[in-house]
């Protein structure tokens, strides 16, 4: 028994090593326990994505993050949630915001949209610039340049009296008597712009190098449509009275003085003209107007090869690439596609509303309607199925027109809301807003 005293004191001493040891460790558990652990971001409303300059993005957490620093914007809210407001840089940005003393972040990337003025013109017309610019002629009597790659406005011209009705684009020859840099008197490539307006009854070519007017050309009647030639030797103009005119561009800007006017289809008087369209050769030229009727010209000739009837105002005209198809959007919203040499419809689109634009795609694929509804729609031209619609404007359609840019196929829209977009048909999504 003596023996075994110093083993029971050796137990109980270990028990109590034991003991205090364990008890250490929980009160440290019970320490770390205590920590408040940061809270945790879980959503930002909206997500990634499309941001308007003076929009705002909500942050929700687990818990109150407490203060919170971000790195554009400015930072309100409380308790789970803090909102972001702006102003923002136009563009793409990365919004970073921080808590917990800047140990935790997260990071969002946005497109910040430009803000969308009030109370923008209605857009009439519109047509690209080469492969860099798209125009636009509006109700407040200006046209407006932009450039397609970072989305500025170049430039505007115009007068405030005026309602710009129809502009058209054309890189044509002018007589420089300079030489332009060159060893003498020269014939130089210049990228123009011709507008008509209302109610003023003339026509005015820009020089878009110096935004200066070089030509004005006096006309009957309010100007309703302006389309210079495929070849940009002559420019067509209509106005109000059914005048329709082809000007010599050759003689107008050559070195020699010659007859400006190629023809006048005056005597045809067609009540209202509203639409033009030349043929992708310029042989044909074709006008739409408010009694329905569409008159097909022999331009060489001078004198019409065809009469086609709507139902209702025309009003818009556009040849296929090839000249055998001919269309024609209607008030009555409907649009008849013709076979040129035959004059008998082959096609016949239903639309909910007035058909105010069309236009064929450059291979004749496709067809492009744009009506007072708002939607721009696809048409397979072969099978006559509404394949694509392109919904954004929140009014009334006026003008399309399609590109390639960097050999992908855009259209062009304007309408009453005042705002030019830029489409892409392939995925038929929105790329870019002009206003």
């Amino acid at each position: 028994m003596k023996n075994r005293k110093p083993s029971i004191i050796l137990v109980l001493a270990v028990l109590f090593t034991c003991h205090y040891i364990v008890g250490c460790g929980e009160e440290d558990i019970v320490k770390d326990n205590n920590e408040t652990p940061d809270a945790i971001f879980l959503k930002a409303t909206p997500p990634e994505g499309d941001l308007d300059a003076n929009g705002s993005v909500t942050l929700t957490f687990n818990k109150d993050p407490g203060e919170v620093t971000v790195s554009a914007g400015t930072i309100s809210g409380s308790n789970k949630t803090r909102i972001i407001t702006g102003p923002f840089d136009t563009g793409h940005i990365s919004l970073t915001a921080k808590w917990a003393s800047d140990k935790k972040s997260v990071t969002l990337t946005y497109n910040i949209l430009t803000p969308v003025p009030e109370n923008l013109n209605p857009v009439n017309s519109v047509t690209f610039v080469s492969h860099w610019g798209i125009a636009a002629g509006s109700s407040d009597g200006y046209v407006r340049l932009w450039d397609i790659g970072n989305g500025k406005l170049i430039s505007k011209w115009g007068n405030p009296l005026d309602n710009v009705k129809s502009i058209d684009y054309k890189s044509i020859s002018i007589w420089d008597p300079a030489g332009a840099g060159h060893f003498g008197p020269a014939h130089v490539n210049t990228p123009v712009i011709a507008h008509g307006a209302y109610p003023y009854q003339s026509v005015e070519i820009w020089d878009i190098r110096t935004f200066k007017r070089i030509k004005k050309l006096p006309h009957l009647g309010s100007i309703r449509c302006v389309l210079f030639s495929p070849d940009s030797t002559s420019l067509a103009c209509a106005d109000a009275f059914g005048d329709v005119r082809l000007w010599n561009l050759k003689h107008m800007f050559g070195a020699w003085i010659g007859a400006e006017i190629i023809g006048s289809f005056t005597p045809l008087k067609l009540p209202g003209v509203i639409s033009i369209s030349y043929s992708s050769d310029g042989a044909l030229f074709a006008g739409g107007s408010s009694d329905g009727t569409v008159l097909v010209w022999d331009v060489n000739a001078d004198e019409v090869i065809k009469r086609l009837e709507h139902p209702s105002s025309v009003n818009s005209v556009s040849f296929g690439s090839d000249s055998a198809l001919l269309a024609g959007g209607s008030r009555d919203g409907t649009v008849l596609v013709w076979d040129v040499d035959t004059g008998k419809v082959i096609k016949r689109l239903e639309h909910p509303s007035s058909v105010n634009s069309i236009s064929f795609d450059p291979d004749s694929v496709l067809l492009a309607s744009g009506s007072s509804d708002g939607i721009i729609r696809l048409w397979d031209i072969d099978t006559g199925e509404n394949t694509k619609n392109l919904i954004g404007h929140t009014g009334s359609v006026r003008s399309i027109a399609f590109s390639y840019q960097n050999k992908i196929l855009v259209l062009a829209s304007g309408g009453s809301d005042g705002i030019v977009r830029l489409w892409d048909i392939d995925t038929g999504t929105l790329k870019s807003e002009f206003f």
